[in-house]
């Protein structure tokens, strides 16, 4: 039984052959109740191509079986022969987390379409694969048949100096993001590479650090670094004590911010990837992160875009509103990539004694105000 993925209370586990003998009364009772579930003992232990390697299901923290998926690949589409919910469990959102966890480890194995059949009976199925976005394909033999077109999000985007939100939520809402480090920084003056804003005396203000310069022409984000004889960590941190000590959540993030800030790496881009992985990780965020640089497209402009994205096997592009000035939006089509722009509609959250909310600002503000937890929910709500 190998964990797959594990969530607070629940994981995901690969069921095997062996995993169905010890516990196939468990799999006969979830599906007793569901019409044209009539399964043998014998059609579960059956083996079908592709079943041992797409087969989960979904255990509470003491390996309780809660819900499965049992399903099979066939002519590039995987078959779900059988998902079942424990009844006493059913209308508790086991089902919609065991199915997207399940799309999200096929489209890491690069599978994009799911199929199943249901009884026209069960209106209950039927509701929940249409919301899901199955597609009532045919009928046959008194069964409905669904299918489902995986779609697999690519984002890019520059690694800034801790972000705002709105850079999480892009992460949170793709299923791949690339960090663009070999982008070209900016000839003059400071870029989000080396600044961000913050609340500090109760406006937002920009908090930048100085670029070494000490090179000529163009240069990379990935080829420059931030000037050393500057003691802008000291800064950034005492900025933070100064003005954001009275946060609610304050002595919940601020020793973990300060050892992300006191990363003693000089190179800009490796600086903000790790403040961003950092970031996401204690905020759970499963997306998978790319360094632009180890991908090696020789493209430019939208052009890379797109063979990022199409070298990923990326089918949807997220972008965010700002790229409307430089994107060519009319390309992604024409290579059959669907463009969706991002449309983040900041929330609204408890600042403390600001008039007026903020918006815009560093991820630190939404940390220090609302935790990891409540940062956590505020980019979940968002989706």
């Amino acid at each position: 039984m190998i964990s797959i993925e594990e969530f607070q209370e629940y994981k995901v586990i690969q069921i095997d052959y062996e995993y169905i003998r010890e516990n196939i009364d468990k799999f006969l009772a979830f599906a007793a109740d569901i019409p044209n579930e009539n399964w043998s003992r014998d059609n579960y232990y059956f083996n079908l191509p592709g079943k041992w390697e797409h087969s989960i299901g979904l255990v509470d923290l003491e390996d309780k079986l809660l819900g499965y998926i049992i399903a099979s690949e066939k002519l590039s589409t995987i078959h779900i022969h059988k998902f079942a919910v424990e009844q006493k469990n059913r209308s508790k959102g086991f089902g919609t987390l065991l199915l997207k966890t399940f799309e999200r480890i096929l489209k890491r194995k690069s599978s994009w379409k799911i199929s199943l059949y249901t009884d026209p009976k069960n209106l209950g199925a039927k509701r929940f694969y249409e919301v899901n976005g199955f597609k009532h394909i045919s009928t046959a033999d008194n069964l409905y048949y669904f299918e489902r077109e995986l779609e697999f999000v690519v984002a890019i985007h520059q690694p800034n100096f801790f972000p705002w939100l709105g850079y999480f939520d892009k992460i949170n809402r793709s299923d791949i993001f690339v960090l663009l480090d070999d982008a070209q920084l900016q000839k003059t003056g400071a870029g989000w590479s080396s600044r961000v804003q913050l609340a500090i005396m109760g406006e937002a203000k920009w908090f930048t650090v100085p670029i070494s310069r000490q090179f000529h022409g163009t240069a990379a984000i990935n080829e420059v670094y931030f000037d050393s004889k500057v003691p802008w960590r000291k800064k950034l941190i005492k900025t933070l004590q100064s003005n954001y000590s009275k946060a609610l959540y304050y002595d919940e993030v601020f020793g973990f911010l300060t050892k992300i800030i006191e990363f003693s790496e000089q190179n800009v881009a490796k600086y903000n990837i790790n403040s961003i992985k950092s970031v996401i990780e204690k905020l759970e965020i499963q997306t998978p992160l790319i360094i632009a640089s180890d991908l090696k497209v020789e493209a430019y402009a939208t052009e890379r875009l797109i063979a990022i994205t199409k070298m990923l096997n990326g089918n949807v592009y997220l972008c965010g509103g700002g790229a409307a000035g430089y994107q060519e939006d009319s390309l992604f089509p024409l290579s059959e990539i669907e463009l969706r722009y991002q449309n983040f509609m900041h929330p609204v959250f408890n600042q403390g004694s600001k008039k007026s909310f903020i918006k815009g600002l560093s991820i630190i503000d939404a940390l220090m105000h609302c935790g990891f937890d409540g940062t956590k929910s505020l980019l979940q709500h968002g989706i």
